[in-house]
């Protein structure tokens, strides 16, 4: 806090800042000194104000107003830079609580991702504080903190100025800009440009629609003049900008679509890029171009300079966007491939305009030609010319309306020289909709391609207004009486014609003036289903039209059903719940779903309504009908319905135009209502969904610790009870080893055929014993392996050797294909042994007749040992059930061939322990061969 008192701090700035701008002109009043001019000023009120208590945190600087950081507070930071650009003059650094603008030359050989601490002093900035510095220390290397998510809103608005944020949107286009890369990401409420100096391509290449995060620093792009014209996102290099998911179908593969096909199904196709062919109606370098198909028209916007002409058939990929109640496809890449006759004309009048959603249509309008905008300002000197290049405008009276039509800019006045007001002009050009601030649709205009689109159909009278006049006066001169009857004439004219002037200026305020207020209107977010709001609505546009009754009614979405949400009746009179079926007026709703709107000035006869006159019109004496469709992403949802009783009404353009600009808004408020009631449904869903989750996790975590409990027990009651059961059983084979050498004396034929059995049994058992006490081990992770360097050939010959009596008895022969120079191998040579001599007894337990064959081979990184029999081989079916415990492909009661169904078990778990793997082949009736691969080095990672 400084010492001295508001008001001397306020006068310091008053006395010293003509000194600071008189030092940033004299340098250029460049973006340097215009950031620096503050820094200076503060520095100066500093030694007039005298010491102060630093601030340590960028977010007690982001809370100073403009002329509270003008005096140079001193602060001493510590964090790390976000962005650095030496050409730019910009660094930017943050802190745990937030970012900020740094300036002064002690930044100049700073580097992003460089943890600092700062001295210096507040200065005022363009949006936020900046910091000057007088004093940066390099601490050392940093991650950059966690960026703040930002949105499209936000980020526009300057809130999120130097902060360091992230955003997630679609990438609209790249391109490379004075040695910036620039890229355009598609947010869902507009698009952000991306810049950063690390233009490495190759490093960063998604497609265009890929969905991509990017991370930087929030900060405005400057004007020639130092003004802000927007704000982009800089980040530092490549490794900020991430590809989340490539688009799914690329550019150059998306289906060609039928331009009609864009307006039904954009916001449901899944794809945000669209593709459609068609031949130019209209084209405007760098401003406008329209295409049309056999289906409809669709406008272009992009950034290409083309040389295309009308007839050319161009093919056009870019995103969609909704504008004017259709969509329009921006960012596009067009591509001429071949040119033709231009389209054909529809001749409209303005009643037909109107009624339906005309942008980008390729009509033929005629009418009288009102007026031209420099003939106008020849008549008006005060009327100044548009900072907007633009060309020749034309004001054309069509039926009881008037419509503008404009040439391209760079048109020659000379070329309009010869139009003048009376001439009944017939026009042949492009209609487009002009836009509110909202982007609804509220008035046409017609965009002509050159003067030849323009065919003078009748010139204009030689008597015109002025002209008629100067007769008159000289007609004065030789009947006095006369002039008076004139000039009486032509004051009545002036005042009829100021009258229609005041009054249709008056309309115009009153309809903005509604407009605006209906715009005010909004569901209540925290009750969305609450629809007091409505009946408000139906009040206010009743009562601009002067209706009897006003209404809004809802598609319901099954059985094609239109139900009243609420009804006004003048003067007071609130109901809802009536319902139409489509079933009932099927003209009625077809219109409903083509038409902008419905005016019906005589609803009982006309075609449209006038199925409705005996079941609705007749009994509630309905004479004229203006109803305008409601439409939520393209798709019509209900209606908003004007009736009038009394005598037939004509409905003027004017009044059609109020009741879609109000049907426009209410479509605004129904979206938001839609939009709070799937919020609130998203919460409730969240919250339920979050308690089965954890719900679920706590009953997953309980069943996991019973599980691994009940494991670790029957591992361990396994191995004790081998253990246990292995030395007794060492025990009864000894003995009786003893008794049948005949050391305990001489013993019957019968006797030792008995104690032979008994021998036999007891080692069959102490081998399951000694099987269970392997995997026991195993699957508690206690086998111990002993890595050695051994000859492969000769691990093979002793596990041939423990079998070969195995082999004797079945009369079956057995042959090694391994030769020495097969090599060593690194491993457990004892595991190794162990696996073999387990797929050695297996093949000669289920062979009968015929022979066991091992065979080795070796490649640069494993040896394969495989072992073939001509055993009875195994069914594809059963192939899932091996290496698996305690399971026997023949574990019937009348199985022939013995075993406990643990071998293959533990030489698939031995293999996975050594880095090896156990493969098999067979054939039912030929044999089966199990392989064996094992890597040269067993004590490396495979």
């Amino acid at each position: 806090m400084f010492l001295q008192s508001e008001h001397m701090r306020g006068l310091s700035v008053n006395a010293i800042q003509p000194l600071v701008t008189w030092v940033t002109r004299l340098f250029g009043g460049g973006r340097f000194w215009r950031a620096l001019s503050p820094w200076l000023l503060g520095y100066t009120l500093s030694l007039v104000a005298g010491p102060s208590t630093p601030l340590t945190h960028v977010s007690n600087i982001r809370e100073l107003t403009s002329i509270e950081a003008s005096n140079a507070i001193p602060v001493a930071l510590e964090g790390v830079l976000t962005f650095v650009d030496r050409s730019q003059y910009m660094c930017f650094f943050q802190d745990a609580s937030g970012g900020i603008y740094l300036s002064g030359e002690a930044t100049v050989d700073a580097q992003s991702g460089q943890r600092v601490r700062i001295t210096g002093a507040t200065a005022s900035g363009d949006l936020t504080p900046i910091v000057g510095v007088s004093n940066l220390v390099v601490l050392g290397r940093s991650p950059k903190p966690s960026p703040k998510p930002a949105s499209f809103v936000e980020f526009k608005s300057g809130l999120m100025d130097a902060e360091w944020v992230e955003i997630q949107g679609y990438l609209r286009s790249s391109s490379f800009d004075q040695g910036w890369m620039k890229l355009k990401v598609g947010l869902p409420e507009g698009s952000i440009t991306v810049w950063t100096r690390d233009t490495n391509g190759a490093a960063f290449s998604p497609s265009l629609a890929a969905h991509i995060r990017a991370r930087g620093v929030c900060a405005g792009v400057f004007g020639d003049q130092n003004e802000i014209l927007d704000f982009g996102l800089f980040a530092s290099d490549i490794n900020d900008l991430a590809v989340i998911s490539q688009p799914p179908v690329a550019a150059d593969q998306l289906p060609v679509r039928p331009v009609n096909r864009l307006n039904m199904d954009w916001h449901d196709s899944g794809l945000l890029q669209a593709r459609c062919r068609g031949r130019v109606t209209l084209h405007w370098p760098g401003r406008f171009l329209f295409v049309e198909d056999e289906t409809g028209s669709v406008e272009l916007r992009l950034d290409q300079k083309l040389a295309l002409i009308p007839g050319d058939e161009v093919d056009a990929i870019g995103f969609r966007q909704l504008a004017h109640r259709r969509v329009v496809l921006e960012d596009c890449l067009v591509t001429k491939r071949s040119s033709g006759p231009a389209p054909v004309p529809h001749s409209r009048t303005l009643e037909q305009i109107y009624s339906r959603n005309s942008h980008g249509e390729l009509a033929i309008v005629e009418g009288r030609l009102a007026a031209t905008v420099d003939q106008l300002r020849n008549r008006t000197p005060s009327l100044q010319r548009s900072s907007v290049e633009s060309g020749p405008v034309l004001f054309m009276e069509v039926g009881q309306g008037l419509l503008r039509a404009e040439l391209p800019p760079g048109t020659p006045t000379s070329e309009v020289a010869g139009w003048h007001p009376g001439s009944i002009l017939r026009l042949t050009g492009v209609l487009a909709a002009d836009a509110n601030s909202g982007n609804q649709s509220l008035t046409y205009r017609m965009l002509l391609q050159s003067p030849a689109a323009v065919e003078m159909r009748i010139p204009a009278s030689w008597w015109t207004p002025r002209r008629t006049l100067l007769a008159g006066g000289a007609g004065t001169l030789i009947i006095m009486g006369g002039m008076g009857w004139v000039v009486g004439i032509v004051q009545r004219l002036r005042r009829r014609a100021e009258k229609t002037i005041y009054r249709n200026n008056e309309l115009t305020i009153r309809h903005q003036a509604i407009l605006l207020e209906l715009a005010r209107l909004a569901p209540p977010s925290e009750s969305p289903d609450n629809l007091a709001w409505l009946g408000r609505f139906n009040e206010l546009i009743a009562e601009t039209l002067e209706v009897a009754r006003a209404s809004v009614w809802r598609f319901e979405e099954e059985g094609g059903v239109l139900r009243c949400l609420d009804l006004y009746s003048r003067p007071g009179y609130h109901s809802a719940g009536a319902t139409l079926t489509t079933a009932a007026f099927p003209v009625y709703f077809a219109a409903l779903a083509e038409r902008r709107v419905i005016a019906a000035h005589d609803a009982q006869e006309d075609p449209i309504t006038r199925e409705l006159k005996d079941s609705y019109l007749v009994g509630l004496g309905i004479t004229s009908i203006l109803d305008v469709p409601l439409r939520l992403r393209g798709r019509p949802v209900g209606v908003l319905c004007l009736e009038h009783i009394g005598p037939r009404r004509h409905w003027t353009p004017s009044e059609e135009s109020l009741a879609a600009g109000a049907a426009d808004q209410l479509n605004i408020l129904l979206e938001g209502r839609e939009r709070a009631k799937a919020e609130l449904a998203l919460r409730e869903a969240h919250t339920e969904l979050e308690l089965r989750v954890m719900l679920r996790t706590t009953e997953l975590a309980e069943a996991r610790d019973r599980a691994e409990s009940a494991d670790r027990l029957k591992s361990a009651f396994l191995a004790a009870m081998s253990h246990e059961l292995r030395t007794p059983m060492n025990s009864i084979i000894g003995f009786t080893g003893i008794i049948l050498q005949g050391m305990g004396g001489p013993l019957t034929p019968e006797q030792q055929k008995q104690l032979g059995m008994v021998m036999n049994s007891a080692r069959h058992l102490l081998s399951l014993i000694n099987d269970i006490l392997d995997l026991s081990k195993i699957e508690a992770g206690q086998m111990e392996l002993h890595p050695e360097p051994f000859e492969v050939a000769d691990a093979v010959q002793k596990a041939m050797q423990m079998v070969a009596p195995l082999a004797a008895r079945k009369d079956l022969a057995m042959r090694s294909d391994v030769s020495s120079g097969i090599g060593a191998i690194t491993n457990d040579r004892r595991r190794v042994e162990q696996i073999l001599i387990n797929l050695l007894n297996n093949a000669i337990k289920f062979t009968e007749r015929g022979h066991i064959r091992v065979e080795c081979d070796r490649t640069a990184t494993v040896v394969r040992i495989h072992v073939h029999d001509t055993g009875i081989g195994i069914a594809p079916e059963h192939l899932p059930c091996l290496f698996q415990p305690f399971r026997q492909l023949d574990s019937g009661l009348s199985r022939q061939h013995e075993g406990t169904g643990l071998g293959l078990a533990i030489c698939g778990k031995l293999a996975k322990m050594i880095k090896g793997v156990i493969t098999v082949s067979s054939t039912v009736g030929l044999g089966s061969t199990f392989t064996l691969v094992l890597p040269l080095d067993g004590n490396q990672r495979q």
